[in-house]
Formats: structure tokens, C-alpha cells, sequence
């Protein structure tokens, strides 16, 4: 009712009204309930990602996805199941950069600092601090769903149309989020449509700071912020859950317009420290 309300006084040019609390992220409702979704007041939809280790990088990728590094996430949390739209998008900021235009397709040219503005709104709107983007490694985990694949359906390339909008099916454009078939976790568009920003500055060599992390946040400075996932111009190898991008953080540029977009993570659970045995901290 509140999403539709939000509709209703954005298409009437009316002051939004103040969002409705019933039922926030961090609890299921209703019929999401049963599916493990929760819903907020903007109608965007969070599927949990369970805490865990995971191996980020890829010695066959890039040379900034190497070394190898043992990843300790040490919380679950909550995830957007799509990239935020640009009815969402526009619903929050007023505005909508996008140029493949259709209210249900990811919002698109936007910089680092426009997805850090949506995100700031948005916990403003639903009365809470606990949205922001995703880091780089929270962002992988989710990816990779739990798998050691190069994708989470295996190494087969040949299958990555049936889950991503990508150069070969995408027509050079975006696509409606959610029409594809989701990840292991829920989560659609992971290595497709647009690519996300996450909340870690970018540091080439940040892997060989850390070879065993816990809850790693990025490099303490640097001037790009990172961006993850594939595009619809992309091809199988800049779609991998490891391939990593940097980029400046106050805009997108021209020659990829059309390509950066975002979703938001949410944390309603305290840190977990108890899911992990003795020993497991930081060395």
C-alpha cells in the first residue's frame, strides 16, 4: 500500500507522504514472508545472504583479482534481490538519469556518489541508518552463492544468458530487472544489465595487503571507487563475480553510459562472531 501510495503522489506532483513502519526490512511480512524476502516501504525486495567464508579473487582474471584471499564475513545480511529501478530511482531522488528509459530496468549513468545520495535518502524515508551499498567482498559472496565456479552455475559460459543480460543477448541495451533466472541466494542480475557500485574505494594490489580478511572494508585511501558485475555490453569474462573495475566516484564516463547502477545491502542483525570456531580471527 505504501509503494502505491508513493506512486500515486509522485504521478500527482503532491508531497510524499511520511512512509509507513509496519514491517521493516529486517522482518519479512506477509506472503514474502514464506520466501524469506522482506519488503520496505518502497516496495524493494531484500533476500538474506547468510554469513560465511568464502575464496575472493581469481588467478585466472585480472591481475587486481590476485592473490587469492580467504574472506570471513562475520554477519548475515540483507540484499536488494534486484538492482534498484529507475522508478525507485526517481521515487527517492526526484530525478532519473537513465538513458535506456522504462521504469522497471535498473537505474543506469549513475556515479558512485548518486547511488551514495539514494542510499542517505532512503534511510532518511524509512526512518533508520542501516541501508547502505554493499562492500566489494559482501558483494562477492552474494555473487558467487556459496559456489567455487568461475559463476555459480558452473564454468560453462555458454549459460550465462539464461541468468544476465550480457553483450550477446542484450541488444546493446537494459533490460526489465528479475526477467532472467536468479542465483543461488535469490538475487538476479548479478553479472548482467548494469554494473553495480560498491561501497570500497579501489586499490589494484589491495589483495596483497591480506591474504586471510575478516569483514574487509577497501583501501583506507584512493581516489576511484570500485564497481562489480558485468553489463549488457560486457562479455563472459568481464561478467565474473571476481572481475573488479575502478572508477572515479563523481562520474560515469561518457563512452559507458548507460552501464553503472547499483543495488542496496541492509543490516538489521548484530555481527555474528558465535557462527565461527575458535581461531578464526584475524592474522
Amino acid at each position: 500500500m505504501a509503494f502505491f501510495c508513493a506512486v500515486f503522489f509522485a504521478a500527482t506532483g503532491a508531497a510524499l507522504p511520511p512512509p509507513v513502519h509496519a514491517a521493516p526490512p529486517g522482518a519479512a511480512r506477509g506472503g514474502p514472508e514464506d520466501t524469506g524476502i522482506a519488503v520496505n516501504t518502497l516496495g524493494m525486495e531484500f533476500v538474506l545472504v547468510p554469513a560465511g567464508v568464502f575464496v575472493m579473487g581469481d588467478l585466472e582474471g585480472e591481475d587486481d583479482e590476485a592473490p587469492l584471499r580467504e574472506v570471513t564475513l562475520t554477519r548475515d545480511f540483507r540484499l536488494g534481490r534486484h538492482e534498484v529501478t529507475q522508478r525507485q530511482f526517481e521515487l527517492v531522488t526526484g530525478r532519473n538519469p537513465s538513458v535506456f528509459p522504462g521504469p522497471d530496468n535498473p537505474v543506469d549513468s549513475v556515479s558512485w556518489e548518486d547511488a551514495r545520495e539514494f542510499v542517505s535518502l532512503l534511510n532518511a524515508r524509512e526512518g533508520t541508518r542501516k541501508y547502505r551499498l554493499p562492500t566489494e567482498a559482501e558483494w562477492e559472496h552474494a555473487a558467487r552463492g556459496g559456489t567455487r565456479s568461475r559463476f555459480f552455475f558452473g564454468d560453462d559460459t555458454s549459460l550465462l544468458g539464461r541468468y544476465d543480460w550480457v553483450r550477446s543477448n542484450s541488444g546493446g541495451v537494459t533490460h526489465p530487472v528479475g526477467t532472467k533466472d536468479p542465483g543461488p541466494y535469490g538475487l538476479f542480475d548479478m553479472h548482467g544489465n548494469v554494473g553495480e557500485w560498491v561501497e570500497d574505494r579501489y586499490g589494484y594490489h589491495h589483495y596483497a595487503e591480506a591474504r586471510r580478511v575478516e569483514d574487509p572494508t577497501g583501501p583506507a585511501s584512493g581516489t576511484e571507487r570500485v564497481v562489480r558485475g558485468g553489463s549488457r555490453h560486457d562479455d563472459p569474462f568481464h561478467a565474473r563475480p571476481a572481475d573488479r573495475l575502478g572508477s572515479d566516484p563523481a562520474e560515469v564516463p561518457e563512452e559507458i553510459r548507460g552501464s553503472y547502477g547499483f543495488r542496496v545491502a541492509y543490516f538489521p542483525e548484530p555481527v555474528k562472531k558465535s557462527l565461527f570456531g575458535r581461531g578464526k580471527g584475524r592474522r
